[in-house]
């Protein structure tokens, strides 16, 4: 009896192990891409982020899983100290977090399986994202402050930056290159993200929009 309790138990640890393993193979990067248009002239920046599923198992919960995400925000030069920042959220109140709704909005399928994943892994072409799957676009007036982050609707770029200026596309592309670092050279305040968020907005609601470091920057 207790050599078919070894056995099983080794079966049950081989069996975790793949598991495991195999969901450490599904992990994607893709490039996300934004221009905007200034005076006839298209200022684009990109960022690559990184999705990688971690499959989980404890003797209370048993099997699940979780994801874990590295990326920026895409931040695009306009001149003259001007900035449009692609947060890491969709939506015009950045109420709903971007690695879960932009891929799987541009490429028609959800991330539920690890089958789900590895397919999105092999997509190679561009997709340009729709205006109800936008990353929300912001701009930063003081890179010190994250009181002066203030949300910008595509649609109103002119009202804040000048009848020149207009949002052009977003789009996304899955791609192996390594996962970009340049947000904390662009916004100096978020190198030390506990005094960044020290300062920030308190929202007057829960889920309100308070230019928390995570809009910016996820590290994993």
């Amino acid at each position: 009896m207790r050599t078919l309790g070894v056995i099983a138990a080794l079966v049950a640890a081989v069996f975790l192990f793949f598991q495991v393993w195999d969901y450490s193979l599904s992990r994607y990067r893709y490039r996300l891409t934004i221009e905007i248009d200034v005076d006839g002239v298209t200022k684009s920046a990109s960022s690559v982020h990184e999705a990688k599923p971690m499959k989980t198992w404890s003797i209370d919960v048993g099997s699940g899983g979780a994801t874990a995400f590295s990326a920026e925000a895409v931040f695009v030069d306009l001149g003259a100290g001007r900035n449009v920042v692609a947060l890491l959220a969709v939506g015009p109140k950045a109420d709903r977090y971007l690695f879960y709704s932009l891929v799987s909005g541009a490429f028609g399928r959800r991330a539920d399986t690890v089958e789900d994943w590895k397919w999105l892994a092999t997509q190679t072409s561009a997709v340009e994202l729709k205006s109800d799957n936008l990353p929300t676009l912001a701009t930063v007036r003081d890179f010190n402050d994250p009181l002066s982050t203030e949300i910008v609707p595509p649609d109103q770029l002119p009202r804040f930056f000048g009848p020149g200026v207009h949002f052009k596309r977003a789009w996304v592309q899955m791609t192996r290159d390594p996962v970009t670092r340049m947000i904390k050279k662009q916004i100096p305040g978020l190198a030390d993200v506990t005094s960044w968020n020290a300062k920030r907005p308190r929202p007057t609601t829960y889920g309100g929009f308070d230019a928390h470091s995570w809009y910016f920057l996820r590290e994993k």
